[in-house]
């Protein structure tokens, strides 16, 4: 019998999971994503690469010897991750920058026009050809931060490709140059998402060397087999099939929704987003329009898949941190000191005993500000001499994080012609607070499902290998073996 691994580099964990083709996990690890650099100007976010692969090798490594434990082998290696940021290699796939990450704010830094360098590329490029895209250019994007490097002269004169994170590992493992696949070519800023090729007007437009892209191929397709040197450093067979990396948002859908088209998927992590299917491109205002690799029809360049409607907030799960930050640092004024998870069950227990209308208060969860405008700030309102207990404040952010998603789906969902039955909840932020189960269900109206295995990410990656692979024909059969608590 054949077994699955999924690997997802995510932004603070690294995580893998092995299943068997009925559904069963059998194992999973995790390690943390502790690749972060330090001594960075404000604003800035990277993270060292080698380290990452340092992780996701112990990682490959555990599962493995788990895998054996069982009398069992390893079939294929899905791969997912954290979407957006860039890296620079080599011919030799030799890293020459650190990972630029998702969450780095160098781009609204003041550019040599006067506005920011985000405001320079939107300037430059007409909205039309942005709509192409699927989404608006923001900080952080690999095609945002190849503009800062080109117009700055910082881009390594070895350059000889620049990809995502998970991109440059598939190729690490089976030891060719990165390739990507759409959903990550998208996440870029510069894929011409309606057509299925990197935008060759917005790259024009920007001045960037379309030389660095790396090819795009499907989803989850066999790129090569593993490498004698990473099946040395893994233990898992030299040959076995490495599958094309996906980004770690449809990742997550896919090992999250049994059934696509009566769904809405909520994630609460680190930061947050809304999803659903959709049967074919469009844009809708506030939204992204991003690939799904569904295998539900064929699309123009010979790629099969759908389109997603996501709503992204920046700070999803990081408002409820931010919360606990702010009681710990308070206490620590007065010479005390918590736990931090014992702050967080404290914050839950008075969530779960408060009211749902927090007694007049409210909180807009936009600390960390929007996609579209970065420099929008949250707010606490209907504060009263009264009100603003530690419980009220918990249970109206908790509440927040919700709305900020919901308030997209209620915006578009009637025109994007969606109808549905269920909710599915997915992310850290959802398994450490039951409460955020009960405010989905009240302010979608659906009953909530979440999947039982708490790697969705990971598990969608193993899933798509499967398909990748032949262990399934499609996504809805492979949807079929996810099981919900």
């Amino acid at each position: 019998m054949s077994t699955l691994i999924g690997l997802d580099i995510g932004t603070t964990t690294i995580c893998g999971v092995a299943i068997k083709p009925a559904g069963e996990r059998i194992a999973s690890v995790e390690r943390p994503n502790d690749s972060g650099a330090t001594d960075l100007p404000p604003g800035r976010a990277e993270q060292q690469p080698q380290r990452i692969r340092e992780r996701a090798v112990e990682v490959l490594r555990e599962l493995n010897a788990r895998v054996g434990d069982l009398r069992e082998s390893v079939s294929a290696i899905g791969l997912t991750g954290q979407m957006h940021g860039m890296l620079c290699v080599d011919g030799e796939n030799r890293p020459l920058t650190n990972l630029i990450t998702w969450q780095d704010g160098r781009c609204l830094e003041p550019s040599t026009s006067g506005g920011s360098w985000l405001d320079e590329m939107r300037q430059r490029v007409s909205p039309r050809a942005w709509e192409a895209c699927g989404c608006e250019p923001a900080s952080g994007f690999l095609g945002s931060t190849l503009f800062w490097m080109s117009r700055r002269d910082a881009v390594p004169a070895e350059t000889d490709r620049v990809c995502f994170i998970h991109d440059w590992l598939g190729g690490l493992f089976t030891g060719q140059r990165p390739v990507t696949d759409p959903s990550d070519a998208a996440s870029s800023g510069l894929f011409d998402l309606a057509r299925m090729r990197w935008h060759a007007e917005v790259i024009r437009e920007l001045g960037l060397p379309e030389k660095f892209l790396p090819p795009v191929r499907e989803s989850g397709e066999i790129i090569g087999g593993l490498s004698a040197e990473m099946a040395g450093a893994t233990g898992i067979a030299a040959g076995t099939p490495v599958c094309n990396a996906v980004g770690d948002n449809q990742a997550s859908v896919v090992g999250s929704i049994a059934d696509a088209a009566c769904s809405v998927l909520i994630n609460l992590g680190t930061g947050g987003q809304i999803s659903w299917a959709i049967p074919e491109f469009r844009r809708e205002p506030g939204m992204e329009t991003r690939y799904l690799p569904w295998g539900a029809g064929e699309l123009p360049g010979g790629f099969r898949g759908r389109f997603m409607l996501v709503g992204a907030s920046l700070c999803g799960g990081r408002a409820y941190a931010w919360l606990n930050d702010v009681v710990r640092d308070w206490l620590a004024v007065f010479g005390q000191t918590l736990d931090r998870e014992k702050v967080y069950a404290r914050l839950n227990e008075l969530a779960a005993i408060t009211a749902p209308d927090c007694e007049g208060l409210s909180a807009v969860t936009t600390f960390a500000g929007t996609r579209a405008d970065p420099d929008l700030r949250g707010a606490i309102t209907g504060i009263a001499l009264n009100n603003f207990t530690l419980g009220n404040v918990a249970r109206a952010i908790l509440t927040g994080m919700v709305d900020e998603l919901c308030s997209m789906y209620d915006a578009v969902g009637g025109r994007s012609g969606c109808r549905h039955t269920w909710a599915v909840a997915s992310g850290n932020a959802i398994r450490k607070n039951p409460l955020l189960t009960g405010i989905i269900g009240a302010r979608t109206g659906c009953p909530v499902r979440i999947p039982r295995h708490r790697e969705e990410a990971a598990f969608g990656a193993a899933l798509l290998a499967g398909v990748g692979t032949g262990v399934w024909t499609d996504l809805d059969q492979a949807g079929r073996v996810i099981q919900y608590t």
